[in-house]
This record gives C-alpha cells, structure tokens and sequence, in this order.
C-alpha cells in the first residue's frame, strides 16, 4: 500500500509526522507536489493506495482531483465537492457563527481547537481570552457534536474545528480547515494526530470490498446504434 501525500518543502514539520505515522510494515509514503509530479502509471495512486493533500493551494487541489479515482481511500467520497461559503452553510443548518456572538454582543472567553477524524474527535485543545496558549483539554459534548457535524455537512472526514464559547457557555463554529496544519497541534499536544490519520485511512481501504474499489466494473454497457445522417454518427449506452 501507497500512502500519496501533495505536500511541499514549507510544510516540513507535517511531511515528517505523517512519514513517521507510514513507517510500518506493508505501508510506502510517496511526497509528491505540483512542482515536481510527472503523470504516468507508476507515479499514480491505485485502488488500494490512500490519498491525502497537505498542501492547501490551488495547484495542489488541481493535482489531487487529478490523483484521485474509485479505490483510492481519502478523507473524503467526492474530491470535487466544494462549498465556497461555510458560514451560509452551517448557519443553513441551524448551527451558531460569529455574526451570533455579534448579535448578542457577547464577547468569546475560550477558544477551541478540536481535530476530527472519522466519528471521533481525537485531539482537543483550548486557549482563554488574554491566556498565555493552548493547552490539552477534553472537550465537552456540545463541543464535540458541533465539530462532527461541521465535518458531516463539509464532507470530510478529517479536519481542525475552531469553535469560540462565549462567558455564557454558548457555543459558535468559526471554521473547519482541511487541509490543517495538525503537526502544530501534534507537537504541543503529543496525540499522535499522524497516527490516527493513516490508522482510519488504511482500514477505511480495508474494509472496502475489492470488488467495490472500482464502481464502474458493475455496469454492463451494451451499444445501440440507430441510422444517423451522414454527417454524423450518434452512440447510446444503456446501463443493465
């Protein structure tokens, strides 16, 4: 198995997490970035690899829609969902933003960082208003809830959730960041945040079915022709 991470050199410290979280048996982690990324067959993940992008610029989303195909485990079913407003899309979903703090004219007194993958929450951390950093906390209910459905609605199964708790105990979701920088939040924390990454990616390849990696191989495809004009010749496919 293939671990394909788009990365670059700026991100140092995360490249390093997740080759250490890949030195196990059976598991090869391949950096590759925009830069230097030459296609043919070798050099692209196959059913049975694992994708996850680092890097968040825009030529390394381009390269990872291009990495990416039925088979190939990610954080995610869909690389070509996007949602440009998250803000508009959580507030559509009865979940608390900013602009809540601003009505209420409260002011936040802790912040959260909260980093998911799958159904857990596997890394918490706070800091207060005027505090001196973050430090490792085990997150509320609430808290927790709010981030998991964040990653629900963006479709993702990996992200950092910020959240901000006002003097009254309210809750508001800020962001979710994917890609995130979690080596920051691994070094202060020590949860081993790689670990858990390429522990959920490597049985979410294992519990697909080989016969499942590639969707497209349970779709008969016969040709049906009708007499066209000579100027052009008209194709159907029919799905049985």
């Amino acid at each position: 198995m293939r671990f394909f991470c788009i990365t670059h050199a700026g991100l140092a410290a995360t490249n390093d997490a997740l080759a250490a979280a890949c030195d196990r048996p059976n598991i090869e982690a391949v950096m590759v970035s925009p830069g230097n990324y030459t296609a043919n067959r070798d050099s692209a993940p196959s059913p049975g690899d694992v994708l996850y992008r680092a890097a968040p610029d825009v030529a390394s989303a381009r390269l990872e829609k291009l990495l990416w195909r039925p088979g190939v485990a990610a954080f995610y079913e869909d690389p070509f969902f996007e949602y440009a407003n998250q803000t508009m899309l959580f507030q559509r979903h009865g979940m608390a933003t900013p602009r809540t703090l601003l009505a209420t004219n409260s002011e936040p007194a802790v912040a959260y960082r909260l980093v998911v993958v799958g159904d857990r929450v596997v890394a918490a951390e706070a800091q207060a208003s005027g505090g001196e950093g973050w430090r490792v906390v085990n997150p509320s209910l609430g808290a927790a809830t709010m981030a998991l459905k964040a990653a629900r609605l963006m479709r993702v199964e990996f992200g950092s959730v910020d959240l901000l708790e006002d003097q009254d105990g309210r809750l508001v979701l800020v962001a979710l960041d994917y890609p995130c920088d979690f080596a920051a939040q691994q070094a202060r924390s020590g949860v081993d945040i790689a670990g858990a990454m390429v522990d959920y990616l490597v049985n979410k390849c294992a519990l697909s079915p080989a016969k499942d990696k590639n969707p497209y191989a349970k779709l008969n495809l016969h040709a049906h022709h009708r007499k066209a004009p000579a100027h052009e010749t008209v194709t159907g496919l029919s799905l049985q």
